[in-house]
């Protein structure tokens, strides 16, 4: 057997890397027509699927979704017909996007150094109660959070 170049895989015309090649394609034109078509506000939840003998299916991420969709099939047909051609139907499932595995962290922007003289202030002049107890915990959070970020500061500009 001879050593032959990838791209005769790819250009035979009845190659399974050729289909697969078109296939994809295929799918990716009908990916960017759909976010063209696509009603506003749902495009971010639904992507094209797959196509199977001129069906297109739909994946979205929520029944909600879906049935939205499923209300506009007949428009949303005639528009992948207008710029796709031999679409014959739509098929619309849920297929639930998995989030991604990193956790989202929000940065809490610090109270200012003259916000907590102020907390602290108020804090020495309410009578013991629950409000003065949280007041306390808060300020010892936020001087325990500014150091920690005066650190952080300090070791970034060391580093430079």
């Amino acid at each position: 057997m001879s050593a032959r170049k990838l791209e005769t895989f790819l250009h035979e015309p009845n190659s399974p890397l050729s289909r697969l090649t078109a296939a994809a394609q295929r799918l990716s034109e009908l990916a960017q027509i759909w976010e063209s078509i696509a009603p506003i506000g749902l495009a971010r939840y639904s992507r094209v699927g797959r196509i199977d003998n001129g069906v297109v299916t739909l994946y979205t991420d929520n029944g909600a979704i879906a049935s939205k969709l499923n209300q506009q099939l007949p428009s949303l047909l005639t528009k992948f017909q207008q710029r796709g051609g031999e679409i014959t139907g739509i098929l619309v499932d849920v297929q639930v996007n998995q989030p991604s595995s990193k956790p989202v962290t929000t940065q809490k922007n610090p109270i200012s150094y003259s916000g907590l003289s102020c907390l602290t202030q108020l804090e020495r002049e309410l009578p013991v109660s629950a409000l003065k107890e949280a007041l306390t915990n808060l300020i010892r959070h936020q001087i325990g959070s500014n150091q920690d970020q005066t650190t952080d500061r300090n070791r970034q500009a060391d580093d430079q």
